[in-house]
């Protein structure tokens, strides 16, 4: 495996600290897009003579600006790469501004070429083109982002984003010709001309946010059911103990307490006899709490 070729050190690292942050992002950008990115970066570096060390470290910050937003992502996971003391353990200033550069070129919408060869094979990794993956992303992109639009509205949203990106007029650029890139966008551009068929595919991506919204419904029914069992159980087992109550409060203070009390004083006992009830707190604590369960209980009915 290429990734075997980077620094361990500096993979752990990453994977510890830099990884789990796109977790938090939006479901386009999530932990399986930046390993993608990597993974496509590292098998471009292998064509070429660079360093496979700063490709990796580009391809696992490329993205990580978007903790302040979409807008300046670029700019600053740039920024957030520069201000990682942790890198300058494997890379130099130099290496480093390069590699902030190359963070920098990578987003599509980018009104210049990337600055360093580091730039372009980040970029294009970042562009890997699979139709049906990049139709998907864009559905759930605007599920995201735009939840007041309806479904026409998220269709209709979805075309134009497709169109200015990926359009023969778009914006995206490819940087290697020898790519698998271009022949993947050349299919998805056919899938985009051919309305009926995008639109089968945005039905299906469109749905899933219904298995989505069901299956975390779901999950809470089952959280709701599981407690309201555990509160039936424990009402049941609180009922139950009436009789322990009352038997532990004429207990504590009695004649029979007293004569307990001083049988293990005296040391007439068996040693590994438990004697917690000839502790006062024992009892009372005990007593004390229940009373306060019960009036707890009996407020919370009176309020429903």
């Amino acid at each position: 495996m290429i990734l075997d070729k980077v620094n361990q050190e500096l993979v752990d690292y990453v994977e510890r600290n830099i990884i789990p942050l796109y977790d938090h992002f939006d479901k386009a950008h999530r932990r399986d897009h930046v390993q993608m990115v990597i993974r496509q970066s590292l098998e471009l570096a292998g064509q070429m003579e660079v360093d496979v060390d700063m490709v990796y470290a580009i391809a696992a910050y490329h993205d990580v600006g978007l903790c302040e937003g979409r807008e300046r992502h670029h700019i600053v996971s740039g920024q957030m790469l520069l201000a990682d003391d942790e890198l300058r353990k494997w890379f130099t200033d130099s290496q480093l501004q390069t590699m902030a550069e190359a963070v920098e070129d990578h987003r599509a919408s980018s009104d210049h070429a990337p600055r360093s060869l580091y730039g372009r094979i980040v970029a294009e990794a970042d562009r890997f083109i699979d139709p049906v993956t990049i139709i998907r992303r864009t559905v759930q992109y605007g599920l995201e982002h735009y939840p007041e639009l309806d479904k026409e509205a998220h269709f209709e949203r979805t075309l134009q984003h497709l169109h200015e990106k990926y359009g023969r007029n778009g914006y995206l650029h490819l940087w290697f010709d020898n790519s698998s890139n271009a022949e993947r966008l050349e299919q998805l551009r056919q899938m985009m001309e051919d309305e009926k068929l995008l639109r089968e595919i945005f039905e299906k991506q469109y749905v899933m946010r219904n298995v989505d919204r069901i299956g975390q419904m779901e999950q809470r029914l089952d959280r709701v059911v599981a407690v309201i069992l555990e509160m039936k159980n424990a009402l049941a087992d609180f009922d139950a103990i009436q009789e322990d109550v009352r038997a532990l409060d004429d207990y504590l203070g009695s004649d029979d307490w007293k004569s307990d009390l001083a049988a293990e004083e005296g040391g007439l006992l068996p040693s590994d006899l438990k004697c917690g009830v000839l502790s006062e707190d024992g009892i009372w604590n005990a007593l004390e709490e229940y009373r306060e369960m019960k009036v707890q209980i009996k407020n919370e009915n009176e309020s429903d």
